[in-house]
């Protein structure tokens, strides 16, 4: 089979992962990207990834806007030249870029069929152009990829009739090792990600206020930061909580092996609902228990591996915490059973599976 993916995530190799899985099974793999992507102030160039993959740089405009960049040109001779059996376009249904290959699709190779990516779990009623871009989009596309239940139902709310595949993100484990056990009278609690007010950290903080035993780690950053620190200064508690900063993906493997219970308290918001939740997979294969609220996709992600308590709920997530506390040294018993569990199903082996099944689905059904 001969797969183009196209798309401004590729420029990050560890999103492009499965595309050469699939190239070493086989098949014929072709990426179109732009030459770097701006990702919080940080240029992040397209390089070699893999011998069996090709790789294409087209010139793009507005390279940090996921919503309105787009190629100026050779998208058409890309497409002709390679001849594919499918087209993965690795973007949103609203996006300009896809609406540029909607636009070809329709004049020069409508037989060629095309999937795209969406994480979107709230429903929105987009301004124009983008309502009538998306409208377009999802009347041309043959198939959509999901990472939680939720986008579908927004999807079928938009009127998409087509394939829906509920396709997770994958992981590589081979960067997070099982941590050893310490004995200790000292619970680490940690928080990864952005410091945003969605991400509900102050309810994480007054969770663990005053617990004896316990310690909390906070990595990241953001706009919530500073607010975050004072109350922490405020309420004399440096002792026990400890801001690390934002830590590179190359060494969060590091933070989880310093931690017991890693903690999503995401209360989301009207414009903002956990779409995934990597942190959580991550946290599990190194072996620490995972707390989550019941928002977005987090319970999803979760399933019956960890705990979940009620979004933005002090008490809740406190006893929660304490419940750990208590029971740490059996929750650690199951450890090796959910690594295994979270490996065998989030692996990008297993995720290329579905890729795969998703193509020759498609492509065996050409319209």
């Amino acid at each position: 089979m001969r797969i183009l993916a196209v798309g401004h995530c590729f420029v990050n190799h560890d999103n492009a992962k499965f595309l050469t899985i699939l190239a070493r099974r086989g098949h014929v793999v072709k990426i179109i990207s732009p030459e770097y992507w701006l990702e919080n102030s940080q240029k992040m160039f397209q390089k070699k990834i893999d011998e069996l993959v090709e790789i294409q740089v087209l010139p793009t405009v507005l390279k940090s806007n996921l919503t309105i960049y787009f190629y100026l040109f050779g998208l058409t001779k890309q497409v002709i030249r390679f001849k594919p059996d499918v087209i993965e376009f690795f973007e949103e249904p609203w996006s300009f870029s896809l609406f540029q290959i909607c636009i070809l699709k329709r004049l020069f190779f409508r037989k060629i069929p095309i999937v795209c990516y969406s994480a979107q779990n709230i429903y929105k009623n987009r301004w124009f152009p983008f309502n009538f871009i998306e409208w377009f989009n999802l009347k041309t596309i043959n198939a959509i990829h999901v990472c939680n239940t939720e986008v579908v139902k927004v999807l079928r709310e938009k009127g998409y009739k087509r394939a829906i595949e509920m396709i997770p993100l994958g992981i590589d484990f081979g960067k997070f090792s099982l941590k050893q056990l310490v004995a200790t009278d000292v619970l680490s609690v940690g928080f990864s990600g952005r410091f945003i007010k969605e991400k509900d950290i102050i309810t994480l903080i007054k969770a663990t206020e005053g617990l004896s035993g316990v310690r909390l780690l906070l990595a990241g950053s953001g706009p919530e930061e500073e607010s975050l620190k004072r109350y922490v200064h405020d309420k004399k508690l440096s002792e026990q909580v400890e801001f690390f900063g934002v830590i590179p993906f190359e060494k969060v493997e590091e933070f989880y092996q310093k931690i017991d219970v890693l903690v999503l308290p995401t209360i989301g918001s009207k414009s903002y609902k956990e779409q995934f939740g990597r942190v959580l997979l991550e946290a599990m294969a190194v072996g620490c228990i995972v707390i989550g609220s019941n928002e977005g996709s987090i319970p999803e992600v979760i399933e019956d591996k960890g705990l979940i308590f009620q979004a933005g709920n002090v008490e809740d997530l406190k006893a929660k915490i304490i419940e750990v506390k208590k029971d740490l040294t059996k929750l650690n018993r199951n450890r090796l059973a959910i690594r295994d569990w979270v490996i065998k199903k989030y692996s990008w082996d297993n995720v290329t599976d579905m890729y795969e099944s998703m193509y020759k689905g498609v492509s065996s059904d050409r319209v």
